[in-house]
């Protein structure tokens, strides 16, 4: 009886959603709404002459279509206009809640047809191709009217495209000129480079660091002209560029560092004067009390001394590696020129000490609901000490303590999900090569190049952290099995460039130890591979255990980021190593495995790779499009080898197909009757694993934001000795899953709570009784009961 009023009550509400996007959004016309004369732009194209046999037309042309110009409004769901409810709310004398709600997140401004935007338009496009070298370029365009719609296509002659044959600096300083001809071949104005503002630009940032870090203090890009053509006749063309002197000075100036001072517990806030001062390796340093850091830490950080030119790059290197020392904050260098008795430069270094000590508590609520079997409530405390100076030289350590439990709010027989760690992590800002692994790839060449190159194995020597972590635990999942694990690894890590970050764990140990607990065997039955996954382990990396990269750009001019998360992780090539050798001395293995007692630990042998791309699109402060594509692969390194359980990838979750409760989905096409009969948590994994995720984001009303997903992905086995329906095929694409769904974020700018509320819309098999992949085939599938609900905090992705 109350399956059927929930399946009627479903219904209902399905109705009573579409019924409110129609009386919202109306039909699709607009026309009705539109005055005399006016039309609706409907079709928006660009032709560019040639596009078709040049590239570098081609990418011009689709950068065009990211410049502003009138072009149809977009449709919501690729039906419904949004002007439509522009046109029909601005007609209303009073506007309501609603619709100021519809206004700001689902309607647009209707595009119309009008002659001077168009013609403006076509004046940015002549700008835009005279910008990037094609001087004479003409915009032509022409406007098709059909009632009340209208057709713009703008016809583009590019011309001829302006090279560069060769570059002339002309200035009266003939240092300068001397320091610009050394480094001639790094400019962008080589021998059919485009005469374009992008080159030109780029060239005058060149020129600038270059004088900048060669003592010029004073030089800045308003002293460089413009582009001076020579001859426009030739197929490729000379250009000058002058750069002035300093008025009334006839040359540049070089500045030369004198005094440094630096003042390490500077307080802006307090005028007392510093009671120690002393001098050591002709620096200063002024003190209010006993020093509470090593000098030395300082020093190693300054990438200038006295009597050096001024350099740019050396004054905000040497700024941000200070920024890394954690027991200071805020950073500064004043510069003090004094042109008195020459040119010199005096800069004080002001430091404001950081907290030594800080502790941080944290409780973390997390709640998933599966289908109408139960709801999940989790709760996570943990804890943290962080000493920011432990041995006098800003070194970091950090004991932090954590304990969760995930409990039914409906009775299940198999018990909670609970887990216990207690870790450690030391990390020193001063780089050192313990364990000679780095030198070594600064050594080794693959073909012409080395495999940690000259740039980067010096640049981690002055700038990279080194880092030892060690963490000890106890999980247990319901009445299924429960594990300890203890880890320690060592490594360093760097911020290559704003956007580029390294770590790398040159060295590693984990130890896992399961125990099959009462569910264990009628789940897992005859799975042979299944119960290989969980024997005892220890994942090595003696040589070299794990590469973590990371890329984020900064967002562009049309509002596009990215972002790339990728991770390389070996465990027991070391082992298969030694075993090889032993093999051609003595014809056997030296060792595969340790007894200890009455246990044998394994050696586990596997290589994984993790790619993770993302993708963010705003098109106002109020709307936001994301993607995500997930790829990963765990492979044995021997035949008869398998991936360790904690190694696996799992499926589902608040953070991959939300439609799918965490280890529900897969691996494959496999469909779990025991877990589900059951109502007991689910268990599944894969080797592979493959996932997309969109989602459009919108603002609501006050904190409250709005979301729109679709997740697809599943994961896949794949040993030879695995189920055929769970392995990784030609066929894979059949067995995606997808789920889509809406969902809600409270936004406080400190936190951001997620409530996520998805239906599955494919499945990754065959329903047993339909024969069909699709999991929504009626209204009825859209009841409550069916849909997944899961709160989390911050964004999945």
């Amino acid at each position: 009886m109350i399956n059927n009023i929930s399946q009627k009550y479903s219904l209902f509400f399905s109705v009573f959603c579409c019924v409110v996007v129609i009386l919202t959004f109306g039909s699709c016309s607009s026309k009705k709404f539109l005055g005399e004369g006016e039309q609706l732009i409907r079709a928006s194209e660009i032709v560019v002459e040639g596009s078709e046999k040049d590239n570098y037309l081609t990418s011009l042309k689709n950068e065009m279509k990211n410049i502003p110009h009138p072009r149809p409004n977009s449709r919501i769901l690729w039906l419904l206009p949004r002007e439509r409810s522009y046109l029909r709310i601005q007609q209303k004398e009073d506007t309501t809640g609603w619709n100021r709600f519809i206004l700001r997140n689902f309607a647009e401004r209707p595009s119309l047809n009008d002659s001077v935007a168009i013609s403006n338009t076509a004046s940015a496009f002549e700008r835009y191709f005279r910008g990037k070298g094609f001087y004479n370029a003409r915009v032509d365009y022409d406007v098709r009217v059909k009632k009340h719609r209208a057709f713009v296509k703008y016809k583009v002659q590019p011309g001829r495209l302006f090279q560069a044959d060769s570059l002339q600096i002309i200035t009266p300083d003939q240092e300068v000129k001397r320091i610009l001809a050394e480094n001639h071949s790094d400019s962008r104005f080589q021998r059919g480079a485009p005469l374009s503002r992008e080159n030109y630009d780029a060239e005058v940032r060149r020129i600038t660091r270059l004088l900048r870090n060669s003592g010029y203090y004073e030089f800045y890009p308003n002293y460089i002209s413009t582009l001076r053509l020579v001859d426009t006749t030739e197929s490729y063309i000379a250009v000058k560029l002058e750069i002035s002197p300093p008025l009334p000075d006839s040359i540049h100036r070089k500045y030369t560092l004198r005094d440094i001072s630096i003042f390490p517990d500077h307080d802006p806030f307090t005028r007392t004067e510093p009671e120690i001062h002393f001098k050591e390796d002709s620096i200063n340093y002024f003190f209010r009390q006993d020093p509470q850091i090593k000098i030395s830490r300082i020093r190693n950080n300054l990438f200038f001394q006295r009597g050096d030119y001024y350099n740019m790059d050396a004054y905000n290197r040497t700024i941000r590696q200070l920024g890394n020392l954690s027991i200071f904050r805020f950073p500064s260098i004043i510069i003090h020129p004094d042109t008195s008795g020459g040119y010199f430069l005096d800069y004080d270094i002001l430091l404001r000490p950081n907290k030594k000590f800080e502790n941080s508590t944290n409780l973390e609520l997390s709640f998933s609901r599966i289908q109408n079997i139960t709801s999940l409530l989790g709760f996570t405390f943990s804890h943290s000490l962080e000493n920011r100076n432990v041995f006098g030289g800003s070194e970091r350590l950090i004991i932090d303590f954590e304990a969760g439990i995930e409990t039914a709010l409906r009775s299940l027989s198999t018990g909670n999900t609970y887990n216990l760690r207690l870790g450690g992590d030391l990390t020193s800002p001063q780089f050192r090569d313990y364990t000679g692994m780095l030198s070594i790839a600064n050594r080794l060449r693959i073909g012409d190049r080395k495999l940690l190159g000259d740039d980067f194995f010096q640049q981690m020597r002055t700038e990279a952290n080194i880092n030892l972590n060690a963490n000890i635990g106890i999980s247990q999942y319901q009445q299924f099995y429960s594990y300890v694990f203890m880890n320690t690894s060592y490594g360093t890590s760097i911020q290559r460039s704003p956007t580029r970050f390294y770590d790398i764990r040159l060295l590693g140990i984990n130890y896992w130890s399961p125990r099959e607990l009462s569910d264990f065997d009628e789940l897992i039955q005859e799975d042979i591979l299944f119960r290989r996954r969980f024997n005892k382990r220890l994942i090595t990396g003696f040589l070299f255990k794990e590469l973590f990269y990371r890329f984020e750009s900064r967002p562009n001019r049309f509002g596009e980021s990215y972002s790339v998360l990728a991770n390389f992780e070996l465990s027991g090539h070391e082992i298969g190593l030694i075993n090889s050798v032993s093999r051609l001395v003595s014809g056997k293995k030296l060792i595969d495995e340790l007894t200890l007692g009455r246990d044998t630990i394994s050696f586990a042998k596997f290589v994984r790779f993790d790619f993770d791309g993302r993708y963010h699109k705003s098109y106002s402060p109020s709307r936001k499009l994301a993607l995500r594509a997930f790829a990963g692969a765990a492979i044995p390194l021997s035949r008869s080898g398998d991936i360790p359980y904690i190694k696996q990838y799992f499926g589902g979750g608040a953070y991959g197909v939300r439609a799918w409760q965490l280890r529900e989905l897969g691996p494959g096409g496999l469909i779990d009757t025991i877990a589900r009969d059951r109502n007991i948590l689910f268990y599944q994994s894969g080797d592979i694993r493959l996932e997309f995720n969109a989602e459009y984001r919108f603002d609501l009303i006050w904190a409250l934001e709005g979301a729109a997903f679709v997740d697809i992905g599943n994961v896949w086995n794949i040993s030879s000795g695995a189920d055929p329906v769970t392995r990784f095929t030609e066929h894979f694409y059949r067995q995606l899953a997808v789920g889509a769904g809406l969902g809600l974020r409270f936004n406080f700018d400190f936190f951001i709570a997620r409530f996520d509320f998805a239906y599955k819309v494919k499945n990754p098999y065959k329903d047993p009784k339909t024969g069909s992949y699709w999991a929504i085939r009626e209204w009825s599938d859209l009841r409550l009961s069916n849909m997944a609900l899961n709160f989390a905090i911050g964004y999945p992705f």
